[in-house]
């Protein structure tokens, strides 16, 4: 099962919930926010749109990798906040929509993304 944790500068853990992402991608380590959209689009997928959009690493093709709602594609959502915590995806971290606002909200430019293997 994949999950992403918020915790914050007391080392709290404020909110837990199940992501679903890509094996391996991004690699183990340290990142920061870098940068956030309320809205962006898939520069590979035509008509695949992300709902607020935390973005924190670079993938093995050059894209970015962040947080965002489970996307979109013509106005359908790829998969069900009940397949959350299986791998799916080409790198993002997927999540339920209020999930996605709630860590859109959260950080700020800079935060601390650390990855587990």
């Amino acid at each position: 099962m994949q999950w992403v944790w918020v915790v914050d500068a007391n080392n709290k853990i404020r909110k837990a919930m199940p992501v679903s992402g890509r094996r391996g991608v991004p690699k183990p380590g340290e990142y920061k926010v870098t940068s956030q959209s309320l809205r962006s689009y898939s520069l590979d997928f035509e008509g695949v749109w992300f709902i607020d959009m935390t973005r924190f690493a670079i993938g093995p093709a050059g894209g970015n990798i962040g947080f965002h709602a489970i996307p979109t594609k013509n106005g359908k959502a790829l998969q069900t906040e009940d397949q959350l915590g299986s791998f799916q995806g080409s790198g993002c971290i997927r999540m339920a929509p209020d999930d996605a606002k709630y860590i859109y909200n959260f950080v700020s430019l800079g935060t601390k993304v650390v990855v587990l293997p």
